[in-house]
């Protein structure tokens, strides 16, 4: 088993699934694997995918058009619920590059195809098998036929899951089998050896032989991206559930959180983290004192920059930090 250690570039932004997904071929695969169909011509489909959105300075995994239907397809390794807004905008882009904006001011109506949204998911956290996200849910009215709305399906492929759906496409299939085996091997070992023994086992099994083969060094770049990220945001979470478990104790539990420090008693500081950590980070950060909330932004600003060697912009738009108090954190980096 080789020890070989992974010499980190951060300015890789791809993942092992867009790199499995970008061809023609490969795209159409997922195409009759969504729709049950066993398409051959390549050639009908015309790739889109954003190669540079303006979108949080995100690019999306795989979008393609093909029999008048376009195709979104993003891959998350972390539950998001927030995927309608962001294929909202991943669509409206891909639609702006595709049709002349004069067109839009003629008579002739602008047909153009049918958007469909997909994600693939394959985090550690619990998602039932298929799961459907709704643009109107994000609504802050709740309109019974609302004007704007776009609906995004989570399929789980995490193994074991959708089995019919994984096993009709072997790419699907051999990159929900490599990831299977890198979490496997991360029990008992380093994450570049988790990494590198996955690639190794699965060459030798046949699984995704050429494609690791051919990009192996790229697949040990993005696999250990990937992780270094995903460990990078649970610990922000983390520390978001804890600064919001003692802003919620001190907004609206800390009668219980008194009691519990003036009587030393176990029970009581129990039952404060367990009221706290259910509603602790929306109360706490709705009624809690803004210079604490201040400094958590401006500590998860820190922690970015460091982690990922980007500037304060760059991490306050990965945080989502609005335009008009950029200003403000500037001041106190």
């Amino acid at each position: 088993m080789s020890t070989k250690k992974i010499n980190v570039n951060r300015n890789h932004k791809d993942t092992v699934f867009r790199m499995l997904f970008r061809k023609k071929k490969a795209l159409l695969s997922l195409y009759n694997t969504l729709n049950g169909t066993n398409y051959q011509d390549e050639a009908e489909l015309e790739v889109v995918t954003l190669e540079n959105a303006v979108f949080l300075r995100m690019r999306n995994d795989a979008a393609f058009v093909f029999r008048e239907r376009l195709y979104v397809c993003e891959h998350q390794s972390t539950v998001n619920c927030n995927m309608p807004i962001r294929q909202l905008f991943y669509a409206s882009d891909t639609l702006r590059a595709m049709i002349p904006v004069d067109r839009l001011f003629h008579r002739k109506m602008v047909m153009v195809p049918e958007p469909k949204f997909v994600v693939f998911y394959n985090g550690t956290e619990f998602l039932p098998e298929r799961t459907v996200y709704y643009l109107s849910d994000h609504y802050m009215t709740k309109p019974p036929s609302p004007e704007l709305e776009l609906k995004v399906t989570v399929y789980n492929i995490n193994k074991g899951n959708n089995r019919d759906l994984v096993e009709s496409c072997e790419l699907l299939h051999g990159y929900v089998e490599f990831v299977h085996r890198i979490r496997e091997k991360q029990k008992d070992m380093e994450v570049e050896n988790a990494i590198l023994t996955a690639i190794d086992s699965c060459i030798k099994d046949g699984i995704l032989k050429e494609f690791l083969e051919r990009e192996r060094s790229g697949v040990m770049q993005a696999s250990w991206n990937e992780i270094d990220e995903n460990k990078f945001w649970e610990e922000e979470r983390m520390y978001a559930r804890e600064e919001g478990l003692e802003e919620g104790r001190a907004a609206g539990h800390a009668q219980g959180l008194k009691e519990g420090r003036a009587a030393g008693h176990a029970q009581g500081l129990k039952e404060g983290r367990a009221a706290g950590r259910a509603q602790g980070l929306e109360e706490g950060r709705a009624e809690g004192r803004a210079e604490g909330w201040e400094e958590g932004v401006l500590q998860s600003i820190r922690n970015l920059m460091e982690a990922k060697s980007c500037t304060a912009e760059e991490a306050m738009s990965d945080l989502l930090v609005a335009a008009d108090e950029r200003e403000k954190y500037l001041a106190k980096l």
